[in-house]
């Protein structure tokens, strides 16, 4: 069974992602950081290899990755148009505008 989202808006909302918020630093920088070396100590002792040891990873460019600095910062929500074929979903909004969203990774905790 699938959950689906959505909110209303007497405004037009920007479609896509929002809300992520990229670091300033870069892959590389963060993997040559102390603190990264001692994450990765950390799970070795825990008997957790890292995926830089198991994989080769020297190909990424830092271009092709996205770095944040913490779990709050990448999530986000992605924000899409409802189709005309959705007016069951749209009967029950008062608002002009209706959008499903959903997280960018993971669920959203609702209470």
């Amino acid at each position: 069974m699938s959950r689906f989202h959505y909110i209303g808006s007497a405004t037009e909302l920007p479609l896509g992602e929002r809300g992520s918020v990229l670091s300033a630093k870069t892959y590389n920088e963060v993997k040559n950081s102390l603190e990264y070396k001692k994450q990765r100590e950390a799970l070795r002792l825990q008997g957790i290899i890292p995926l830089d040891d198991i994989a080769d990873l020297s190909h990424l460019r830092d271009e092709d990755c996205l770095v944040y600095d913490s779990e709050e910062d990448a999530a986000g929500i992605f924000i899409e148009e409802l189709g005309y074929w959705n007016d069951e979903i749209r009967k029950h909004f008062r608002s002009p505008y209706v959008y499903r969203i959903s997280p960018n990774w993971g669920g959203f905790s609702l209470s």
